[in-house]
């Protein structure tokens, strides 16, 4: 008996985790999505030798990984002009870049020029905003004032912004949302796919969109155009689809 019990540890133990294709009929498919030495993608079902072709995969989910929440008493989410979605804490803000903390990275360095907005979570109460003005950034307050001008810095408890009234600055505790004035995303060239991460804070993940450079049962590494290179635990990554299948 106790020879069966180790044997089935044992299995446990060496088990990959069950990988699900949600195809563009709408059908599931359990399997494992792998990337070939010639850096092409497949997605082997379970118990088959052929893999199915990946024109008929909308997307895949991978099962929850049990990822460690973020540790943090003000969160933020960050947008980028691509549309990437960041949530962690702003450790520091300059007129090149922003740099911020989440769940899966330690710091990451976002150039100010991809930077559109950055609102705080678990604000449920938040009023109507009123029109902004694109040609200037804006702060929006927790008393629902906006105040509009040219962003300067900042560091993990405040925002500075220069505008008629003069430079102020701004406790993070006390905006809802900045948002800096129109930016255009990169052009990417490769081939690109979209990743939905656990970001720590619950609610909506995170989304990275780059071109794959190494993918294990451990880490992703992507490339991302703003970003440069980010790794990413396994566990992290509830989704994947191409960019140029949706």
């Amino acid at each position: 008996m106790r020879s069966l019990v180790l044997l089935a540890v044992a299995a446990l133990a060496g088990a990959t985790r069950a990988d699900e294709a949600v195809l563009r009929d709408g059908q599931r498919v359990q399997g494992t999505l792998s990337l070939t030495g010639e850096k092409r993608w497949q997605f082997l079902p379970t118990g088959k030798k052929e893999a199915l072709p990946l024109t008929s995969i909308h997307h895949v989910r991978f099962p929850d990984g049990n990822a460690t929440p973020l540790q943090a008493e003000l969160v933020q989410r960050v947008t980028l002009s691509d549309g990437t979605v960041l949530t962690g804490v702003v450790l520091s803000l300059d007129a090149r870049q922003l740099e911020m903390r989440t769940a899966w990275a330690e710091r990451i360095a976002v150039p100010r020029t991809s930077l559109t907005t950055i609102q705080a979570l678990a604000r449920g109460d938040d009023p109507r905003r009123g029109a902004g003005d694109r040609a200037q950034d804006e702060i929006w307050l927790s008393d629902g004032d906006q105040v509009f001008g040219h962003l300067l810095d900042g560091d993990r408890r405040s925002v500075q912004m220069k505008g008629a009234f003069g430079t102020r600055s701004f406790r993070w505790t006390d905006v809802r949302g900045l948002f800096l004035s129109g930016r255009k995303p990169k052009s990417q060239e490769g081939e690109r796919v979209k990743l939905w991460l656990d970001g720590g804070a619950g609610g909506e993940p995170d989304l990275l969109e780059g071109r794959i450079i190494a993918w294990d049962e451990k880490r992703c590494r992507l490339h991302h155009p703003d970003l440069g290179e980010l790794e990413v635990e396994q566990r992290r990554i509830r989704r994947l689809t191409w960019a140029a299948k949706e």
